[in-house]
C-alpha cells in the first residue's frame, strides 16, 4: 500500500495538528495504513529529549537563567508532537513521577527542618552507670545509655568522654551503636565523634549501615567520615533505596557524599542491581539536584526486535554555563555500534542544537554501510521576529526504523523567519519532505513559501478587514503530471459581528483567489490556471444560561445557532486543478470535537447551506465536573452542488447533507461516553467517526471500548489510501492501568468487523524499583491481507540517585489506541 502524507501550508497549521491525529486515531483494514511524521520536528535519534532533565542550557542576561529543551517545546509547541492533545506523554509521566517519588519517599528518614547552634546546645547523656578516672579527662558511661544534643540522638551499650592532651574531644560510642541526626541515621559497631560541642559535626564509623535524611539513599561501609554534611565512605555500597535484594548499587573503594553541592562521587565502581555486576568505572559522578555536571550518566540496557540486544552509555561535557556537548554509545547485537553526538549551545543569537548519530562500515553488523543521522535546529527572537531553523537528514531510508522502531513516512526539514506586530503576521518559510521507511513517492516540498495575515481587531457593530494570503514554489520530482507549481493564494475578507440582549450575529463577505503557474511533464509546458470563488456566511446564536436546575445541582448552557453559506468555485470541472495540500482535504475527528469543518486552499468547494447548530453543556456546580456536553450540526444544501470525481475524472451532482456530533457524556461518577462523528447522510456516505466508552477512576488509569469506522468514500477523498475496496469498522478494547504506583500496563486489540482478524494487538508493562526501571512491550499488526508484522521490546533504564522516576510510559497516551484520554 502506498502512504500517502502531504504538506499543508503554514496557513493551515492547525488544522494540520489535527488531521495527524486523525492518522493515529483511525487505522486502516489492514493497518499497514496512514504513518505520519508525528516527530518531525525533534531530534529522533536522542530519546532523552523527552526528559525535561536532559538538556539544560544557561543563557545569557536577558533572558531566563536555564531552560530544558523540553520547556524549549512546551513555549513553541509547534516543535512538539503532541501539541494538539490536550492531555500528553508528558502530562501522564509529571503524574506518575510525582506518584512514585511519594511513595518512594513515604518511608525515608527526615529531618526536623531546622538548624543547631552546637556551641549553644548542651550534651544530656544518660546512662545506668558513670565511671570517672584521669581527673575528669575519661568518663565512661555503660548500661542503658543514651545520648542528646539538639537533633542529634544516640543510643549504645557504652559512650566514652576523651580530652586528649592537644586539647581535642572525642566521644566514642560503642556497642550496637544508633544515630540518628538531620543528616544521617546510621547503625554501626562504633563511632566517634569529634569536637562535638562544635558546629563542625565530625563523625567517624566503623563498620555502618546508614541512611541519608531526606533522601532515598541507604548504604554499608568499612568505615564512614562525616563533617560539614560531606560523607567519605571506604568500601562502600551505597543503594538508592531500601537495602534490599534487587535495589541498584554502587560499590566502591571510595565514595564521596558531597550534601552540600549534591554530589555523589564514586572511584572504582561497579553498579550493580542487588549483587548482580551490571558495568565498572574507574570513576564517576552522579548529580542528585538536577544541576549540570560533567561525567557519565545512568546507562540504559535493553532488547529489541529490531536491534536485538542493546546498551547506551551517555557522557555529558558541559563546557561552559552556555554549552553541553553529549556523546553516548549505543552497542546492539544486530546493528553494532552507533556513535551519537549532541552539542547544544546557547548565545545572544538564540539556541542551537546539533545532533549527529553514525555507524562507520566497520561499526556497523547490518550491512558493513557508513549510516547516519544529521539534525541541526536553531531558535532565536529578535525583538517581533522568530526565526526557527530545522534541517534533518539521515544516509537511508531504514534508518529510523532499524534503530528506533520508528515508522514515520517522511523525514521534514522545515526553516521560518516570522513576524507579529499589531494587525500583521507573516511569515517566510521553506518545507522538504524526504521519503523514508516503507514509502516510495515523495510529497510536495514548498521552498520558498510566503504567508500572510492581516486582521482588525474584534468590535461589535464596526466592520472589519481582513486579509490572508500565500505566495509558494512547490515541487516533486516523483509526481504524474505535475512536478513543480507557484501557487499564489488570496482571500480577502470584510466582517461585521452584532450582538444585542437575545442574539449574536455575524457576518463575512470573502473573495479567494487562486493562481497556478504549474508545469506539465505530459506536454513539457507551463500552464496558467485562474480560480475564483466569492463567499458570503452569516450565522446567528443565541446563549442560555440557567444556573438552577434539578434541586440546583447543574449549571445549563445551551446554545443554538443558524447559519448559512455560498460559496461559488470556477472552472470547477478544469482537470488541470491539482490538489497540492491533500491532507487538510477533510476534517478529522478532534476537528469535529471542535466543530470545524473546513477545506485547504486547493479543495475548494461549491456551497448554498444552511448550518443548524445546537450545543448544550451541564455542569455539576459542586464539582465542577461536565456532566453532558454536546455539539450536533447539521449541514444542508439549498440546491444540488456540483463535483469532480478526482480518481475517475467524471462530473456528478448531490445535496449535501453532513451531521456533525460530538458528545461526551458522564454516565456516572467516572464512567464516561464520547463520540465525534461526521456522518454523511446522503448516498455518497463519506463519514468517519469514534464511539467510546470509558471508565477513568483518576488521570493514569483508563478503560475504553471503542469502535472506529471511516467509509470507503470518505478514505478516497481524503487520499488517504490507495486501495478503493477498503474501509474502516474496527472495534477494540483499550486501557492504561497502574497496578499499584510502581507498575503500570497498557494493553490494546482491535479487530475489523468486516472479516473479524486481529487489526492490531499492543501489550506493554513498566514497573519502577529502587534506582531503575523495566519496560516490556509487544505488538503485533496487520501489515497485508493475511501478513502480521510482530514487535517486541524490552528496556532497563537505570535510574540512580537523583529521584527522577520518568517511566517513559506515557507514549501509549499518543498512539492513538486511546482516543479521548483527557479532553475533558
Amino acid at each position: 500500500m502506498l502512504h500517502k502524507v502531504f504538506k499543508c501550508s503554514k496557513l493551515y497549521l492547525g488544522m494540520t495538528a489535527v488531521i495527524l491525529s486523525q492518522s493515529m486515531a483511525l487505522n486502516l483494514a489492514y493497518a499497514d495504513t496512514v504513518t505520519t511524521d508525528f516527530t518531525k520536528n525533534l531530534p529522533s535519534t536522542d530519546v532523552d529529549y523527552s526528559n525535561p532533565d536532559s538538556t539544560s542550557v544557561f543563557l545569557f542576561r536577558n533572558v531566563e537563567n536555564s531552560l530544558t529543551l523540553s520547556e524549549l517545546d512546551r513555549r513553541y509547541p509547534a516543535l512538539n508532537y503532541t501539541y494538539y492533545n490536550t492531555f500528553t506523554s508528558q502530562v501522564y509521566e509529571a503524574i506518575k513521577e510525582e506518584q512514585i517519588k511519594k511513595r518512594f519517599l513515604s518511608k525515608v528518614p527526615t529531618s526536623d527542618g531546622k538548624t543547631y547552634d552546637y556551641n549553644q546546645i548542651p550534651i544530656v547523656i544518660q546512662a545506668d552507670y558513670m565511671f570517672s578516672k584521669d581527673r575528669g579527662d575519661q568518663i565512661t558511661y555503660t548500661g542503658n545509655v543514651s545520648m542528646i544534643q539538639g537533633d542529634r540522638h544516640i543510643k549504645a551499650q557504652e559512650i566514652v568522654y576523651t580530652r586528649g592532651e592537644d586539647g581535642k574531644q572525642y566521644i566514642t560510642v560503642k556497642g550496637d551503636v544508633n544515630l540518628a541526626s538531620n543528616q544521617l541515621v546510621l547503625d554501626a559497631d562504633q563511632i566517634v565523634v569529634e569536637l562535638l560541642n562544635s558546629n563542625t559535626q565530625e563523625v567517624s564509623a566503623d563498620k555502618t549501615t546508614f541512611a541519608l535524611v531526606d533522601t532515598i539513599m541507604h548504604g554499608q561501609a568499612e568505615s564512614l567520615d562525616s563533617s560539614d554534611n560531606i560523607t567519605k565512605l571506604n568500601r562502600s555500597e551505597l543503594y538508592a533505596g531500601p537495602i534490599r535484594p534487587f535495589t541498584l548499587n554502587i560499590g566502591a573503594s571510595e565514595t564521596i557524599i558531597d550534601m552540600n553541592n549534591q554530589e555523589l562521587t564514586f572511584k572504582r565502581a561497579t553498579i550493580r542491581i542487588g549483587k548482580v555486576p551490571l558495568m565498572w568505572f574507574p570513576s564517576f559522578s552522579v548529580n542528585i539536584s538536577g544541576k549540570p555536571q560533567t561525567g557519565f550518566k545512568e546507562p540504559t540496557i535493553g532488547l529489541n526486535s529490531n536491534t536485538g540486544f542493546n546498551i547506551n552509555i551517555p557522557f555529558v561535557w558541559y563546557i561552559n554555563q552556555n554549552m553541553k556537548y553529549t556523546i553516548s554509545a549505543f552497542f546492539s547485537s544486530k546493528l553494532g555500534l552507533l556513535l551519537n553526538n549532541n552539542l547544544d549551545f546557547a548565545t545572544k543569537y538564540g539556541i542551537t542544537t546539533i545532533n549527529y548519530a553514525f555507524s562507520a562500515p566497520f561499526m556497523n553488523r547490518k550491512d558493513d554501510t557508513y549510516r547516519y543521522y544529521l539534525g541541526v535546529r536553531h531558535l532565536a527572537t529578535f525583538g517581533d521576529y522568530d526565526l526557527s531553523l530545522n534541517y534533518r537528514g539521515v544516509s537511508d531510508k531504514r534508518y529510523f526504523y532499524d534503530y528506533y522502531n520508528n515508522t514515520d513516512s517522511y523525514l521534514t526539514s522545515n526553516y521560518s523567519l516570522s513576524y507579529a506586530k499589531d494587525n500583521w503576521s507573516w511569515d517566510l518559510s521553506a518545507y522538504t519532505f524526504k521519503p523514508i521507511y516503507n514509502t516510495e513517492s515523495k510529497a510536495y516540498n514548498s521552498a520558498p513559501e510566503f504567508n500572510f495575515n492581516y486582521r482588525q481587531p474584534f468590535a461589535y457593530n464596526k466592520f472589519r478587514f481582513a486579509l490572508t494570503g500565500q505566495a509558494a514554489h512547490l515541487y516533486n520530482g516523483d509526481a504524474d503530471i505535475y512536478t513543480k507549481a507557484d501557487r499564489f493564494y488570496l482571500k480577502s475578507s470584510i466582517l461585521y459581528s452584532a450582538t444585542n440582549s437575545v442574539f449574536k450575529s455575524d457576518y463575512s463577505l470573502s473573495q479567494y483567489l487562486n493562481f497556478y503557474h504549474q508545469y506539465n511533464r505530459n506536454t513539457n509546458r507551463y500552464e496558467n490556471i485562474v480560480r475564483s470563488a466569492p463567499e458570503f456566511k452569516a450565522e446567528f446564536s443565541t446563549k442560555l444560561v440557567r444556573d438552577t436546575l434539578a434541586f440546583d445541582r447543574y449549571a445549563v448552557t445551551v446554545t443554538p445557532s443558524f447559519g448559512y453559506t455560498f460559496r461559488r468555485i470556477s472552472n470547477k470541472y478544469d482537470e488541470r486543478f491539482h490538489n497540492y495540500d491533500s491532507s487538510t482535504q477533510l476534517p478529522s475527528i478532534l476537528m469535529v470535537q471542535n466543530g470545524i469543518y473546513n477545506y485547504g486552499i486547493d479543495s475548494l468547494q461549491d456551497a448554498n447551506d444552511i448550518n443548524l447548530g445546537y450545543k448544550v453543556s451541564y455542569i455539576d456546580r459542586f464539582s465542577g465536573q461536565d456532566k453532558l456536553s454536546a455539539r450536533v450540526n447539521l449541514i444542508q444544501s439549498i440546491t444540488k452542488l456540483k463535483y469532480l470525481d478526482i480518481q475517475t475524472k467524471q462530473r456528478y451532482s448531490k445535496y449535501k447533507r453532513n451531521l456533525v456530533l460530538g458528545v461526551h457524556y458522564n454516565i456516572a461518577d467516572k464512567f464516561n461516553f464520547d463520540t465525534a462523528n461526521i456522518i454523511d447522510l446522503t448516498k455518497g456516505n463519506s463519514s468517519m467517526g469514534v464511539v467510546s466508552f470509558n471508565y477513568q477512576p483518576n488521570l493514569t488509569n483508563i478503560v475504553q471500548l471503542n469502535y472506529r469506522y471511516a467509509t470507503k468514500k470518505y478514505l478516497e477523498d481524503a487520499l488517504i489510501t490507495s486501495y478503493r475496496d477498503k474501509e474502516i469498522k474496527q472495534l477494540g478494547i483499550a486501557y492504561v492501568w497502574d497496578i499499584n504506583p510502581q507498575l503500570s500496563m497498557l494493553f490494546s486489540n482491535y479487530i475489523d468487523l468486516k472479516d473479524r482478524k486481529l487489526v492490531d494487538r499492543n501489550i506493554a508493562f513498566n514497573y519502577v524499583y529502587y534506582g531503575w526501571s523495566i519496560s516490556i512491550s509487544y505488538e503485533r499488526r496487520r501489515v497485508g491481507a493475511n501478513q502480521y508484522e510482530n514487535g517486541f521490546d524490552f528496556s532497563l533504564n537505570l535510574i540512580g540517585f537523583n529521584n527522577s522516576y520518568n517511566s517513559r510510559f506515557g507514549r501509549y497516551i499518543n498512539s492513538g489506541k486511546i482516543p479521548f484520554v483527557g479532553n475533558r
